[in-house]
């Protein structure tokens, strides 16, 4: 990673984060805040794309539409409300996808191919990869309805109050289930991989690339 790169992820929450408390003390309309968030989107996905093997033409391409689509439609419709919402919805979205792709018939599990370049231990036994098998099941039912509970949230005034509390709960116990499940592994298959071990490895640039999705 360049210099460059290590400071831009940092540099674009603390963006984000600055925004949402000036939006929280009344110094800047909900609607700048919007503009704000959707702007460091845009950003992030255009530096992040080609990491994940998108060509950089074409990342930026989508940050230029996701920027002008998410602006007009609010322009329409200003009820829309993005921040923090929208980010947790494409996120979300995303992660659904990959998760289900790789149940397909004829392709590897993504759990699977994780754990392969992590380079900790062998693939494992018949059990544990039927274990990972089922997980991309939960992990993508669990990123598809968050995705639901945040598209409501920005979507609809009269019920972005619950489902915002509904998506920080879903976030809240993805986050339990990740640690719970590598510790259940560990104990029942035996493995070595941590969930540290995880969160290193899909921190590298570039690792997406290398997935099949």
């Amino acid at each position: 990673m360049t210099r460059r790169g290590r400071y831009e992820t940092p540099a674009m929450v603390g963006l984000v984060a600055a925004a949402m408390l000036l939006a929280g003390l009344g110094a800047i309309t909900p609607r700048a805040l919007d503009t704000v968030f959707i702007l460091v989107l845009a950003l992030g996905l255009w530096r992040a794309g080609p990491g994940a093997g998108l060509p950089r033409r074409a990342a930026l391409g989508a940050a230029a539409g996701l920027a002008a689509g998410a602006l007009a439609a609010q322009a329409l419709w200003p009820g829309l409300r993005y921040a923090p919402f929208l980010g947790v919805l494409l996120i979300h979205l995303a992660v659904a996808y990959a998760f289900l792709r790789g149940v397909l018939p004829g392709r590897t599990p993504i759990l699977l191919q994780v754990v392969r370049q992590m380079g900790l231990g062998d693939r494992g036994t018949p059990a544990f990869q039927r274990f990972l098998r089922r997980q991309c099941w939960v992990w993508a039912g669990l990123a598809a309805v968050t995705a639901l509970a945040a598209a409501i949230a920005v979507v609809a005034p009269a019920w972005r109050e619950a489902a915002g509390a509904a998506t920080t709960g879903l976030v809240v116990a993805q986050a339990v289930w990740f640690v719970s499940t590598h510790r259940y592994a560990n104990r029942r298959y035996r493995r070595p991989e941590t969930w540290r071990d995880t969160l290193t490895i899909m921190a590298r640039p570039g690792i997406w690339a290398r997935l099949e999705i």
